[in-house]
């Protein structure tokens, strides 16, 4: 075993182990370490093991304040207050051992104000604020018990604006806008509350020009006063409405052609495309507000739009093109002309707006149309749940056995392309009335020289001015 000890030492000789003891730690008298604080405050273990005082470093115990490296007990005043510092009792200062008045370095309490180094209550207006204080009221400011108007300092009340130092309420027009401003709606200008028009300032909308201070649609350029004819209960009369040559020249540059993506529409999209043009919608609701306004009963009100387009002449210059349906509803109003088609697309607008359920009549075989008024199986036309209207020449509802100048009589089964649900027309006296005008006429057509009995002559002419029935004098 002695062997073996004497072999571990040589070999740890050998390799540069060596086993050395430290050097023990410094500490001073109180067993601090050397380069701490003690204790007790504000004493240091510095060089040569010795305690010495370092208040900057180790601070002072409570009670005491630095003074240099030493502490000291502070002087204290009456409240507690430290030599040299301000009293929570402004604006009262510790000043060796003595509560003394310094407003100037301690300030005052709220709602005090100095005056030299004391402190005197500050005086409040009427409702209670302080001298020196913004009122709720604002901007009136309390001065020294006296409101001023103060509006840099205190502010205005919502929707004022400060004017000096006063505030003025901010005028607004109905929708909100700020006097002075343009509205959202061009050209209307807030001026001292109230709308003015002021396209100079505030523009146009879209579609719009600048006429004078206000705008004009693009659509209501080049008015005139279009004069429509109509009967009703054997009484001729007229309307008149303006129509205009910039939504007229609008729909005609509207292009007529469609395309088949890859379906082609059907009959009724394309009858319809001409029914539900929008840009005119507005100007065939006007007209159809003139006639509501010309008739009590419902059914008078149909009996005045089916007479009004009877009224529009025909467009003979287009008896010999196919398919010549190309105006627009207003186009026909405008241009106070129109064809098969383009009068039927008019009236079933119009009766559609007056509640009633409408349909086309598309007639292939004699390239024509007219118009389906919902009414009473009793007066329908072939079935199909609707009265016959024609709109080419002035007739009475259900009447369908016209003679045409190039189709001659209407024998085909038309297609029915509806075009709304709606009320039903009450027709029996236009029937009843039908029936008789066709038995007048069978007996006329038998005579020679189509002549009519003196005895029906009265009943025929009747019936004449009660539709406004056009006959030649031949």
């Amino acid at each position: 075993m002695r062997l073996a000890l004497i072999a571990i030492i040589i070999l740890a000789l050998l390799s540069g182990c060596v086993v050395q003891e430290g050097p023990k730690r410094q500490l001073c008298g109180d067993g601090t370490p050397y380069g701490s604080c003690s204790f007790s405050k504000p004493l240091f273990c510095g060089a040569g093991d010795s305690l010495v005082e370092n208040a900057t470093s180790c601070g002072c115990p409570e009670g005491y304040r630095a003074m240099g490296s030493a502490c000291e007990k502070p002087k204290l005043c009456s409240d507690g207050t430290v030599e040299g510092e301000c009293s929570d009792a402004r604006p009262l200062f510790c000043m060796d051992g003595i509560l003394v008045g310094n407003a100037t370095l301690c300030g005052c309490q709220d709602n005090y104000h100095a005056e030299g180094n004391k402190c005197a209550e500050n005086k409040k207006c009427a409702d209670g604020t302080y001298a020196g204080k913004c009122s709720p009221a604002r901007p009136l400011y309390c001065l020294n018990g006296t409101f001023v108007e103060n509006a840099s300092v205190c502010g205005c009340p919502d929707d004022y604006i400060t004017k000096g130092e006063s505030c003025e309420k901010i005028v607004r027009c109905t929708d909100g806008t700020v006097s002075g401003n343009c509205t959202a709606d061009k050209p209307l200008y807030c001026l001292n509350g109230t709308f003015v028009s002021k396209s100079s300032v505030c523009g146009c909308p879209e579609e719009h020009v600048e006429q004078g201070d206000g705008c004009l649609s693009i659509y209501e350029i080049g008015a005139k006063e279009g004069v429509f004819d109509y009967v009703l209960n054997g009484e001729k009369k007229t309307m008149t409405i303006p129509v205009y040559y910039g939504l007229d020249s609008y729909q005609a540059n509207i292009s007529r052609y469609y395309y088949c993506s890859p379906e082609c529409p059907s009959d009724l999209e394309l009858e319809m495309k001409y029914i539900d043009e929008p840009k005119q919608r507005d100007k065939l609701l006007d007209l159809v507000d003139s006639i509501s306004k010309r008739a009590a009963a419902s059914d008078d009100r149909a009996r005045i739009a089916v007479s009004l387009v009877q009224n529009i002449p025909y467009d003979t210059g287009k008896l010999d093109v196919l398919n010549a349906t190309g105006r627009y509803p207003y186009e026909v109003l405008y241009d106070d002309l129109g064809i098969c088609g383009e009068k039927s697309h008019l009236l079933a607008f119009l009766l559609r707006e007056l509640g009633y359920g409408t349909a086309l009549l598309k007639y292939g075989a004699e390239n024509h149309m007219a118009v389906g008024i919902k009414c009473a199986d009793d007066y329908a036309y072939r079935g199909t749940g609707y009265c016959f209207v024609e709109t080419t020449v002035p007739s009475m509802i259900t009447f369908s056995e016209g003679n045409y100048s190039i189709a001659g009589k209407l024998v085909s089964v038309p297609e029915v392309l509806k075009v709304s649900d709606g009320a039903e027309f009450n027709a029996a006296e236009e029937y009843k009335d039908a029936k008789e005008w066709e038995r007048i006429n069978a007996i006329a057509d038998e005579s020679a020289g189509r002549r009519i009995p003196m005895d029906l002559y009265n009943e025929w002419q009747g019936l004449v001015q009660k539709y406004g029935i056009q006959v030649s004098n031949g």
